[in-house]
């Protein structure tokens, strides 16, 4: 008899994007189906330690190769599965960094932060995926469904198997916001509804055009494809985000941003760039110029209920929370009397946002500025990169995370000088991992 050799199918994508998002897919079907087998008790019925600088017991060893990070172009969040990403625990305690404990996994500090019991979408109770972007827990089914958005909309980690990509600076991020935060901001124009309300009355009510109806959410037992168009609306068209309703472009956003930065104020900023759209690469020009006067003129705060009415939601924490002390900043020539105090021998011109937050020392700041699209290599007026800036002065946890991004070893600044030489200037690299990476 012949001899039949195995035949193995051979399926061609279009491009690199449709490959890459193929493989996305499968990882997270292939993921879901492991995690469902992972034991949560061993030993002697203890649980399994998590270790943030090796990744965890080897329960979770496979969660290394079960999690395909596509190229940088499309998911910045490659770089976090570099050797460099697991050893940022050395400094959480001198960042004043609210940290997990040895032996906590993520999972379970995480879900000690309000909301995150429950999937911020659909009210499906444990969830164990997440968004890195959006600051969220999710259920596996409505996770899926975040993978579909797109990177630039939501970025889709496992709580589980991706062990690397819960560093400080992420998990900072995290405890800082919570899915009952995050959903007053991405919710805001939604009507409160029991969590065991009718689902057939609240499909009607997603599917109806009758705008006085409005849009309730669903529930874990509602239909994928209610969960698809009510997770679409919410993050890819930000349906129910309070809009202003002034229709005026905001006046003096760069200013709330460049002091909410200042100010280590993540939710602050989370909530400027996702009512505002405001630009993570404001830069400390752009910010002092947003004067008092312009912002009078406009009007824009001179009634914070004109944006709309959930003034008593997390808008109103946009729109009042430090709306008191903002005519006072804005009269100053630079963000605040204390950062000034501060930097007094710093030049901040040509500053972004992610040189102050460098500077500030702020490694959760770094982190959400970073995922919204801050420019690691983004100079001042001094040629200085954010990384030259936090090698000058000796924020080494932010500048490795910095380089764990992306940022350049190799840029030299208005002197001729790359980070190491300047580094080297205030004496010998005493961070042996850091010294490696600036090499």
């Amino acid at each position: 008899m012949p001899k039949v050799s195995p035949r193995l199918p051979q399926i061609h994508a279009e491009s690199a994007i449709d490959r890459v998002d193929w493989i996305d897919k499968i990882t997270g079907v292939i993921a879901s189906l492991l995690n469902s087998q992972i034991p949560v008790q061993v030993g002697h019925g203890l649980r399994a330690p998590w270790n943030p600088i090796d990744g965890g017991d080897n329960q979770y060893a496979s969660s290394e190769s079960g999690s395909v990070n596509g190229p940088l172009e499309f998911d910045p969040l490659a770089f976090e599965d570099s050797a460099t990403s697991s050893n940022l625990g050395a400094s959480n305690h001198e960042n004043g960094l609210v940290s997990t404990q040895e032996h906590e996994r993520p999972i379970d500090v995480l879900r000690t932060v309000p909301g995150n019991d429950a999937c911020a979408d659909c009210w499906s109770p444990d969830p164990d995926w997440a968004s890195l972007n959006l600051g969220i827990l999710l259920c596996i089914e409505c996770s899926g469904v975040h993978r579909n958005l797109g990177v630039h909309i939501s970025k889709v980690r496992s709580l589980t198997l991706d062990v690397k990509v819960w560093e400080p600076s992420v998990m900072e991020l995290f405890q800082s916001l919570g899915n009952d935060f995050a959903n007053s901001i991405w919710e805001g124009c939604l009507k409160d509804v029991k969590k065991n309300s009718d689902s057939i009355d609240r499909i009607q009510l997603i599917d109806s055009e009758e705008p006085n109806l409005g849009t309730l959410k669903p529930q874990a037992n509602d239909p994928f494809s209610v969960k698809e168009r009510f997770i679409h609306a919410k993050y890819a068209e930000k349906a129910f985000v309070v809009k202003n309703n002034t229709n005026q472009t905001p006046i003096g956003i760069g200013r709330r941003i460049w002091t909410a930065v200042e100010n280590n104020d993540k939710r602050l900023v989370y909530s400027l760039i996702v009512c505002f759209d405001a630009d993570v690469n404001t830069t400390y020009e752009q910010a002092t110029r947003e004067t008092q006067e312009v912002i009078q003129k406009q009007g824009l705060y001179d009634n914070p209920t004109d944006f709309g009415p959930q003034n008593q939601s997390s808008c109103a924490y946009l729109l009042d929370s430090d709306y008191n002390g903002i005519n006072n900043e804005l009269d100053s020539p630079s963000s605040s009397t204390k950062l000034v105090e501060s930097i007094k021998d710093e030049k901040m011109n040509g500053w972004t946002l992610l040189h102050l937050a460098c500077y500030t020392n702020k490694l959760g700041m770094v982190e959400l500025l970073l995922q919204y699209g801050a420019q690691v290599d983004a100079r001042d007026s001094l040629g200085r990169t954010p990384l030259h800036l936090g090698v000058a002065h000796r924020r080494n946890a932010v500048s490795k995370l910095l380089l764990s991004r992306g940022a350049s070893a190799n840029a030299v600044d208005g002197k001729g000088k790359t980070p190491l030489q300047t580094a080297m200037e205030l004496g010998a690299v005493t961070d042996e991992e850091l010294f490696v990476l600036l090499s």
